[in-house]
Protein backbone atom coordinates (compact mmCIF):
# COMPACT_ATOMS: atom_id res chain seq x y z
CA UNK A 1 0.00 0.00 0.00
CA UNK A 2 0.92 3.43 0.34
CA UNK A 3 3.44 5.66 2.55
CA UNK A 4 2.61 7.12 6.11
CA UNK A 5 0.95 10.80 5.04
CA UNK A 6 1.89 13.91 6.36
CA UNK A 7 -0.45 15.33 9.18
CA UNK A 8 -2.50 18.27 8.50
CA UNK A 9 -1.77 21.36 10.02
CA UNK A 10 -3.24 21.94 13.61
CA UNK A 11 -2.29 18.13 14.78
CA UNK A 12 -0.48 17.17 18.01
CA UNK A 13 1.48 14.05 17.76
CA UNK A 14 0.88 11.99 20.72
CA UNK A 15 1.20 8.06 21.33
CA UNK A 16 2.50 5.30 19.17
CA UNK A 17 2.32 1.51 19.63
CA UNK A 18 3.92 -1.06 18.20
CA UNK A 19 4.07 -4.24 17.30
CA UNK A 20 7.43 -6.46 15.51
CA UNK A 21 5.02 -5.67 11.96
CA UNK A 22 3.03 -2.84 12.40
CA UNK A 23 2.06 0.03 14.37
CA UNK A 24 -0.07 2.98 14.79
CA UNK A 25 0.47 6.61 15.96
CA UNK A 26 -2.49 9.17 17.39
CA UNK A 27 -2.69 12.46 16.78
CA UNK A 28 -5.26 14.82 18.44
CA UNK A 29 -6.24 18.14 17.48
CA UNK A 30 -8.40 20.45 20.26
CA UNK A 31 -10.01 22.73 17.55
CA UNK A 32 -12.12 21.53 15.74
CA UNK A 33 -11.61 18.51 18.01
CA UNK A 34 -9.96 15.61 15.81
CA UNK A 35 -8.39 12.15 16.77
CA UNK A 36 -6.57 10.95 14.41
CA UNK A 37 -5.00 7.43 14.24
CA UNK A 38 -2.17 6.65 10.97
CA UNK A 39 -1.97 3.06 11.01
CA UNK A 40 0.77 1.21 9.22
CA UNK A 41 1.91 -2.52 8.51
CA UNK A 42 0.07 -5.21 9.82
CA UNK A 43 -2.56 -3.92 12.69
CA UNK A 44 -3.45 -6.81 15.09
CA UNK A 45 -6.53 -6.85 17.15
CA UNK A 46 -4.03 -5.76 20.49
CA UNK A 47 -3.61 -2.31 18.65
CA UNK A 48 -6.86 -1.64 17.85
CA UNK A 49 -7.77 -1.90 21.21
CA UNK A 50 -4.98 0.47 22.71
CA UNK A 51 -6.02 2.89 19.79
CA UNK A 52 -9.58 2.66 21.53
CA UNK A 53 -8.42 2.86 24.91
CA UNK A 54 -7.18 6.21 23.81
CA UNK A 55 -10.01 7.24 21.85
CA UNK A 56 -12.71 6.82 24.95
CA UNK A 57 -10.31 8.93 26.87
CA UNK A 58 -10.72 11.68 24.00
CA UNK A 59 -14.38 11.30 23.68
CA UNK A 60 -14.95 11.60 27.61
CA UNK A 61 -13.15 15.13 27.08
CA UNK A 62 -15.29 16.10 24.48
CA UNK A 63 -18.48 16.29 24.67
CA UNK A 64 -19.47 18.54 22.56
CA UNK A 65 -18.29 16.32 19.78
CA UNK A 66 -15.65 14.90 18.24
CA UNK A 67 -14.41 13.04 14.84
CA UNK A 68 -12.06 10.11 14.80
CA UNK A 69 -9.83 9.66 11.32
CA UNK A 70 -8.37 6.62 10.54
CA UNK A 71 -5.72 7.28 8.06
CA UNK A 72 -5.24 3.31 6.40
CA UNK A 73 -3.07 4.31 3.54
CA UNK A 74 0.28 2.48 5.06
CA UNK A 75 -1.46 -0.44 6.08
CA UNK A 76 -0.28 -4.06 4.25
CA UNK A 77 -2.79 -6.23 6.13
CA UNK A 78 -5.60 -6.25 8.67
CA UNK A 79 -6.21 -9.38 11.11
CA UNK A 80 -9.98 -10.80 10.23
CA UNK A 81 -10.73 -10.27 13.89
CA UNK A 82 -9.78 -6.48 13.88
CA UNK A 83 -13.52 -6.36 12.97
CA UNK A 84 -14.73 -7.14 16.61
CA UNK A 85 -12.70 -3.70 17.63
CA UNK A 86 -13.66 -1.70 14.13
CA UNK A 87 -17.71 -2.46 15.08
CA UNK A 88 -16.70 -0.08 18.39
CA UNK A 89 -15.76 3.03 16.74
CA UNK A 90 -19.39 4.14 15.52
CA UNK A 91 -20.12 3.89 19.59
CA UNK A 92 -17.65 6.25 21.20
CA UNK A 93 -19.59 8.47 23.24
CA UNK A 94 -20.15 12.28 20.98
CA UNK A 95 -18.53 10.94 18.21
CA UNK A 96 -19.64 12.78 15.68
CA UNK A 97 -18.25 11.77 12.11
CA UNK A 98 -15.86 8.55 11.55
CA UNK A 99 -13.53 9.41 8.49
CA UNK A 100 -11.19 6.75 6.95
CA UNK A 101 -8.23 8.03 4.30
CA UNK A 102 -6.42 5.62 1.91
CA UNK A 103 -4.99 6.70 -1.29
CA UNK A 104 -5.82 3.00 -2.51
CA UNK A 105 -8.68 2.73 -4.59
CA UNK A 106 -8.97 -1.01 -3.52
CA UNK A 107 -8.70 -0.53 0.17
CA UNK A 108 -11.55 1.94 -0.30
CA UNK A 109 -13.62 -0.56 -2.57
CA UNK A 110 -12.87 -3.12 -0.08
CA UNK A 111 -14.20 -0.50 3.25
CA UNK A 112 -17.09 -0.02 1.37
CA UNK A 113 -17.73 -3.08 1.03
CA UNK A 114 -17.11 -4.36 4.46
CA UNK A 115 -19.82 -1.41 5.45
CA UNK A 116 -22.08 -4.19 6.87
CA UNK A 117 -19.59 -4.94 9.56
CA UNK A 118 -17.72 -1.61 9.60
CA UNK A 119 -19.45 1.53 9.13
CA UNK A 120 -17.45 4.47 8.52
CA UNK A 121 -19.81 7.59 8.01
CA UNK A 122 -16.94 9.12 5.00
CA UNK A 123 -14.26 7.02 3.07
CA UNK A 124 -11.27 9.63 1.40
CA UNK A 125 -8.27 9.61 -0.59
CA UNK A 126 -6.59 12.11 0.78
CA UNK A 127 -5.67 13.92 3.97
CA UNK A 128 -6.89 17.06 2.86
CA UNK A 129 -10.66 15.71 2.25
CA UNK A 130 -10.15 14.31 5.65
CA UNK A 131 -9.22 17.51 7.40
CA UNK A 132 -12.30 19.20 5.36
CA UNK A 133 -14.39 16.82 7.04
CA UNK A 134 -13.27 17.16 10.56
CA UNK A 135 -13.69 21.35 10.15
Amino acid sequence: MGTISPLPPGLVSGETFTTRLGGIAIARSESPAVFWVRAEGIITPSLLREDLARAEIFAAAHTSGWVYVADVTAVQAAHPMNVLELRRIPSLAHLQRYVVVTSSRIQRWLIRGGRRFVKPDAIVATVDEAWALCT
